[in-house]
């Protein structure tokens, strides 16, 4: 292990553990770094490269400290509970840390860019840095995958293969043919070795083969040739092959299969270089012990479908919508968030909610579970068990809680997605049992086990808060006060019984400061009082008390959420979707509120190139007429049958606009290495995407259209070489598209002073917006419907005519104390007057950053994002310039109101739990206090609902600020997977 210094960069770096796999080649150690404060305070951005150095340094230790060849690979992370997420590093190698190499400073940067951002970090604060170290497996002869696809030569590979029956070279073009009709013979022939040589033979089979070849042509109505997607669809409806599924394994498109016909019996063919074979077995061929001959590949669109109703249903460019579970054309489909009903989501049995709590030992600087403690909702009884096996107990429990799955439970811990559940993850994983996670990075926010009959969720996702503030929250009675000493909870004191122990095992250093103030207030008192502490009975009763108010807590809650919404809100797995549910069950008005597009509004997540939009304004320049493309109106599919998307088209002279990348179209020119296969092109050649290319023109062309062209490299040579094309790009404004998620920022909160020493009668106050989200949810206009996607609207139009998003460049003042716009820099939420000048400070000491004078220009100022028209009218108010509009997303339909009656259940209930205000104490101001309620929100309090109740003032206050929660979440979730091959290991760092 490392050992325990202090750096001189101030930071300190203590070992946590550290875990070995021989079978995996695996070593990881978790080191704890903390700033350490020496001599003046520290600034927070020195806070920053402290940490910054001082994780350098710790890896550096571990490199040293045994020889690691340059190979080696490492994973690097960083978490804090001060960080909404992990820093990570992957595909590290050994080498490229030691030449200080790109990923090595990217981490370092990316690590001192999110210290130093919204992430506030203080000196108490620790940070826990995780090395995997992982060590690639020694390398074999490889003599197994020789027979495997794709590393052999065609040629090699049949004739090693005794799966493959190959059909004569020199047949005049009757390969495809002749293979269907083997394959058929075969078939028919079944285990008859007589019938079966009457098809391989080479002694028999020529004159038969060709024959029946001769008459399928004539029965399709084709030639001789190598068929096609075309040719093989007619076929496969010939009467003959009625009852028959022609399979074709593609050798050009790196052995994918693609399936014709809808029959039960299987012709297999292999398709090279313009030549079929015949194949007996496919998983022999390739190799595999299963493989899935009920999914099929569309020829025209190359969509891939399960099951022989989605073949038979299948029509291209259409797909089965999430939201409206309709099968719909995604390019015209627009679809809204649907309404639900409480019926949807009833289960045939209600789960049980069972409440637990891990205490854990420390052993070696790791924490090893020895006492768990739970219990049901629908009991009083509380469960516990002792030891390091505890956790293993549990889930013994729980499996006989669930009756083989017939019982479902519901399990929740508080914080169980940051602490919780990695005990019960290491030991399903060591039970050898199957888990499913969702996860937030590392957080794990629901965990389900045992066939998903127990499902564990964190009761922090619905209450922000620690514990300790249950009693006050939901008006409840504290089982045990006072505090526990976590660190006192080694193997040497399990049965301690004495005089109460020093204050560091309480681990005040990482309470605020008010609590350790309470903290050592109460440990003054029973030292004084001379309190025996008995480890065990200590333990046990701190564990349940928490337990109990976990329980209590979140009984609480699910009562008086059952009673308004009418349904479990722990079925859901955070507040945000309890929220949603909420919504959609009892307010949501159909046909309102849009889904997005799965292509995105405008065709906006196409993947083309700033250099491509340049050469197509270059275009829409010379021939004086719009072109439409990816940011001007969509992306365009001319042919019907085809998912062949153009980058261009002009529609008044049908001219197609093709910008070829020179690596995904092969360009002869830069990749003169024609025959070598790339992982990115999907195991292709560059001859095969250029063949491709080559095919989508000719395609284009026989629908006449008139095809343009240019490859990269041309262009790139072009826009530097062109006095003309360099003056029209300095002039010409790229169109940016717009992405509705750049306009989405978090709040707002700043110092007007930093430091003030106060003198006289002056008082220090803060000036906040109370309830801001609810006023605006329900006060403010909302737009409904999609949006109308106008891209480059003329600038003397301005924006009075819109009601929706904005991408635009637009110039701030120079003298706005409080500018309107956020900006988003460096990952950071700044609100600046300029571009310039906040790029060149963002990450600069705060000392060292220039608030005084800005000398730059105003293209040098000015911002370029996606905000709201609403704000974008306040901007222009406070002397704001729109300079350029690049797309908007305009909607003609909008509602004030729209979530209003959401906004008064949840109001109403919040200002009843409340009470009344302490000065209505006589029945005339109790009335006068209903009365002003009703004028002002046209919500009816009603006097007998009128009483404190934490717990319903709570849960009222939680269902109005947690709404946006759900509309906000992304559809690029991490996923997790379990590893059982060293193999696989080692290449998941390096995705």
């Amino acid at each position: 292990m490392l050992p325990v210094r202090h750096l001189d960069t101030g930071t300190s770096i203590k070992p946590l553990h550290q875990r070995r796999s021989q079978k995996f080649g695996v070593h990881e150690r978790v080191v704890r770094l903390r700033p350490v404060q020496e001599g003046p305070l520290i600034p927070q951005q020195q806070l920053a490269d402290a940490l910054t150095r001082g994780l350098r340094r710790a890896v550096e230790q571990v490199l040293g400290q045994q020889k690691v060849p340059d190979t080696d690979r490492f994973y690097i992370s960083l978490a804090s509970d001060r960080l909404r997420s992990a820093s990570n590093a992957f595909h590290l190698t050994a080498q490229e840390w030691r030449q200080n190499g790109l990923c090595a400073q990217t981490l370092l940067d990316n690590l001192s860019k999110m210290l130093n951002s919204y992430e506030q970090f203080e000196m108490d604060d620790s940070f826990n840095l995780s090395v995997v170290h992982v060590r690639p497996p020694p390398r074999g002869t490889g003599k197994k995958r020789q027979h495997v696809p794709g590393h052999q030569s065609n040629v090699r590979l049949k004739q090693m293969k005794k799966s493959v029956i190959e059909m004569p070279r020199n047949d005049a073009g009757w390969c495809s043919a002749r293979a269907i009709v083997t394959a058929r013979g075969l078939s028919l022939a079944g285990q008859d070795t007589h019938a079966r040589k009457q098809w391989t033979d080479p002694r028999r089979c020529v004159h038969r083969r060709q024959q029946a070849a001769e008459a399928l042509a004539r029965e399709v109505g084709l030639g001789p040739g190598a068929w096609g997607p075309d040719e093989l669809t007619r076929v496969v409806m010939a009467p003959s092959l009625h009852d028959y599924k022609i399979v074709v394994v593609d050798a050009s498109r790196a052995y994918s299969l693609v399936a014709y016909g809808h029959g039960d019996r299987l012709l297999a063919l292999l398709y090279d270089d313009h030549h079929y074979d015949m194949l007996t077995s496919i998983k022999g061929f390739l190799g595999r012990s299963y493989l899935c001959l009920t999914r099929r590949k569309c020829p025209q669109c190359r969509a891939y479908l399960r099951g022989s109703k989605a073949i038979k249903d299948h029509r291209c460019g259409h797909a089965h919508c999430h939201a409206c579970q309709q099968y719909v054309d995604i390019e015209s489909h627009q679809c809204f968030i649907q309404v639900r009903t409480l019926d949807d989501d009833v289960s045939v049995q209600p789960p049980v909610h069972v409440f637990f709590d891990i205490e854990a030992k420390q052993v070696e600087s790791r924490h090893v579970p020895n006492l768990l403690v739970c219990q049901r909702a629908d009991d009083d009884v509380f469960h516990w068990w002792y030891g390091d096996a505890c956790v293993q107990e549990f889930l013994l429990q729980l499996e006989d809680w669930c009756r083989g799955g017939k019982q479902p439970l519901t399990v929740l811990a508080h914080n169980f997605q940051g602490y919780d559940s990695y005990p019960v993850i290491d030991t399903l994983h060591r039970l050898r049992l199957k888990l499913g996670q969702i996860r937030n990075g590392c957080k794990v926010l629901q965990l389900q086990c045992l066939a998903s009959s127990v499902r564990f969720i964190d009761s922090m996702s619905f209450f922000q808060m620690r514990l300790a503030k249950f009693p006050k929250t939901f008006g409840l009675t504290e089982l045990k006060k006072g505090y526990f000493p976590h660190l006192f909870n080694t193997d040497d004191h399990q049965t301690y019984v004495g005089s109460l122990h020093d204050q560091h095992y309480y681990m005040p250093d990482g309470m605020s400061v008010d609590d350790r103030a309470a903290f050592r207030r109460w440990h003054d008192k029973l030292t004084r009082e001379g309190y025996v502490f008995d480890f065990r009975r200590e333990l046990l009763e701190y564990c349940k008390s928490d337990v109990l108010l976990l329980k209590q807590g979140c009984i609480t809650f699910k009562r008086e959420f059952e009673a308004k919404a009418g349904f479990d809100p722990f079925d859901q797995m955070t507040i945000a979707s309890a929220c949603n549910r909420y919504l959609r069950t009892h307010c949501l008005q159909a046909n309102t509120i849009a889904c997005e597009p799965l292509l995105g509004w405008g065709g906006r997540r196409v993947n083309q190139s700033s250099a491509a939009f340049e050469w197509l304004a270059w275009e829409a320049h010379l021939v004086s007429t719009p072109i439409r493309h990816a940011h001007n109106g969509g992306e365009v599919r001319p042919l019907p049958d085809r998912r062949y998307t153009v980058d261009g088209l002009d529609a008044t002279t049908q001219t197609v606009y093709e910008f070829d990348g020179c690596f995904w179209h092969g360009c002869t020119t830069c990749f003169p290495q024609r025959h070598e296969s790339h992982p990115r092109l999907l195991g292709r050649t560059m001859d095969d995407v250029f063949a491709l290319r080559q095919e989508k023109h000719d395609l284009l062309r026989q629908q006449g259209y008139l095809v343009r062209s240019i490859w990269e490299c041309e262009w790139s040579r072009r826009r530097v070489a062109d006095p003309a094309i360099r003056t029209f790009l300095q002039t010409h404004q790229t169109p940016r598209p717009l992405d509705p998620r750049d306009a989405f920022f978090g709040g707002r909160t700043n110092a007007y002073q930093l430091y003030r020493h106060v003198e006289g009668d002056e008082r220090i106050l803060y000036y906040d917006f109370k309830s801001l989200y609810p006023y605006v949810n329900k006060y403010c206009r909302y737009p409904i419907g999609h949006p109308q996607i106008i891209s480059q609207p003329p600038l003397d139009q301005g924006l009075d005519a819109y009601f929706g998003l904005v991408c635009c460049t637009i110039l701030p003042p120079t003298d706005l104390l409080h500018p309107v716009l956020p900006y988003r820099c460096s990952q950071k939420l700044t609100f600046p007057l300029c571009d310039a000048c906040v790029r060149q400070y963002i990450d600069a000491p705060l000392l060292d950053k220039n608030v005084d004078d800005c000398h730059h220009t105003d293209a040098q100022r000015a911002l370029t994002g996606t905000w709201c028209t609403p704000e974008l009218a306040v901007a222009l108010q406070k002397g704001y310039r729109l300079l350029h509009i690049h797309q908007v997303y305009h909607f003609p339909d909008t509602q004030v109101g729209l979530f209003a009656e959401y906004i008064d259940t949840w109001l109403k209930l919040k200002e009843e739990a409340s009470g009344y205000p302490e000065h209505c104490t006589t029945g005339h101001l109790q009335r006068e206090h209903v009365r002003r309620w009703n004028e002002r929100e046209k919500i009816v309090l009603h006097h007998a609902n009128i009483r404190k109740n934490p717990g319903q003032r709570a849960l009222a206050k939680l269902m109005l600020n947690s709404m946006w929660g759900t509309f906000r979440a992304t559809d690029q979730q991490d996923t997790s997977q379990r590893i059982h091959r060293s193999a696989r290991l080692l290449a998941v760092p390096g995705q």
